[in-house]
């Protein structure tokens, strides 16, 4: 009898310490983890379903276009709330400029921006709201920015053509070129 017991204490004790080990050495092999892609997230509210395409360059020369494949699009979800606009590049783009448009359809409606951010290599630009517009000018033939609301108006140009788009400022490139480093 007294042989059971200890078998069954000494069993329990087992179990009990071989669990608190499991637990200690999952708890070590947590480790955050640094992704080596280049991404771009831009919290904002988009009324209409619609396409946002985020284009880049990794060279600093205004003579050189922006092409398509350089450019990532995402789909966005119309939603009256805020949500989150990713945009991941492919492993080993360093971008030293960038482009981004937004949406394909010309009823798009207003764009209100709450949030930017770039991040590379656990490292981080963020801007919030209006501060957006010091990151990026609008191109004014298809997009009207109001900084005081943080909203992008896109327009149709006089002669029918859209495509709203606002490119990356000298002093933000500056910036993503320390990032990439």
């Amino acid at each position: 009898m007294k042989a059971k017991h200890f078998l069954a204490i000494a069993l329990l004790g087992f179990t009990v310490l071989s669990c608190k080990n499991e637990e200690s050495k999952s708890e070590e092999s947590v480790q955050e983890v640094v992704s080596n892609r280049f991404k771009i997230t831009l919290n904002a509210t988009v009324k209409k379903d619609d396409d946002f395409q985020v284009y880049y360059k990794d060279v600093n020369d205004p003579s050189v276009p922006f092409s398509e494949d350089k450019s990532i699009y995402v789909a966005v979800k119309g939603s009256e709330t805020p949500q989150d606009i990713v945009f991941e590049l492919p492993e080993g783009a360093k971008p030293l400029t960038l482009r981004m448009d937004f949406g394909l359809k010309k009823d798009l409606g207003d764009i209100t921006v709450n949030r930017f951010s770039v991040e590379y290599k656990g490292k981080r630009i963020d801007a919030a709201g209006p501060t957006f517009f010091d990151y990026f000018r609008p191109d004014d033939s298809f997009v009207k920015v109001d900084k005081a609301t943080s909203k992008i108006s896109p327009i149709v140009a006089k002669d029918g053509n859209y495509d709203p788009m606002m490119f990356s400022v000298e002093s933000f490139d500056q910036q993503l070129a320390q990032l990439v480093k």
